[in-house]
C-alpha cells in the first residue's frame, strides 16, 4: 500500500485554488472551504498572518450583519437547534468583533462560527426549504 506523507504547508497549498475562488462559490461551498482551512490551521497549530485575520474577519462581518434575531424569534418555540445555534452564533460573532478591535481574534471562536453557520444553513436547507428560491439562507436573512 502506498503511504502518503503530508505537511500543513502542502495541505494549504492544495487548498489555495479553492481559497482563490471563494468569491465565485455559493455560501455553503465557501463555508466548506473555510472549514477545511481552519481545520488545517487548528490541527497543526499554525499561526495565521495578520492579512489572513483581516480577510477572514470580513466573513464574520458579513455573517454578523445577517438578521439572526429573525431566526431566534422564528424558531424559539419549535426548533431547539435553530434557536440555540442562532443565539450562540450571534454571541460568538460579537465576541470575535470585540476581540478584533483590540487585536487578533480567537481561532477557536472563528472555527465555531464558520462550522456552525455552515451547519445551520445546511440544516435549514434540508428541513425548511420547499422551493429553489429559498435555498440560500444568507440571502433570505439579509432581506428580512
Amino acid at each position: 500500500m502506498l503511504e502518503v506523507h503530508t505537511s500543513p504547508e502542502l495541505e494549504l497549498i492544495a487548498l489555495d485554488a479553492e481559497l482563490d475562488a471563494l468569491e465565485e462559490m455559493d455560501n455553503i461551498d465557501q463555508l466548506a472551504v473555510l472549514i477545511k482551512e481552519i481545520n488545517i490551521i487548528m490541527t497543526h497549530s499554525l499561526t495565521p498572518t495578520e492579512g489572513w485575520y483581516e480577510e477572514r474577519v470580513n466573513y464574520i462581518h458579513v455573517y454578523n450583519d445577517l438578521n439572526w434575531d429573525y431566526l431566534i424569534r422564528e424558531f424559539r418555540d419549535h426548533d431547539r437547534f435553530m434557536y440555540e445555534t442562532s443565539m450562540r452564533l450571534k454571541s460568538t460573532m460579537g465576541i470575535i468583533l470585540d476581540q478584533w478591535q483590540k487585536g487578533m481574534f480567537s481561532l477557536q471562536h472563528y472555527q465555531f462560527v464558520i462550522y456552525n453557520v455552515h451547519n445551520i444553513w445546511s440544516y435549514y436547507k434540508s428541513n425548511f426549504v420547499t422551493s429553489a428560491k429559498m435555498d440560500d439562507l444568507s440571502a433570505a436573512m439579509s432581506n428580512l
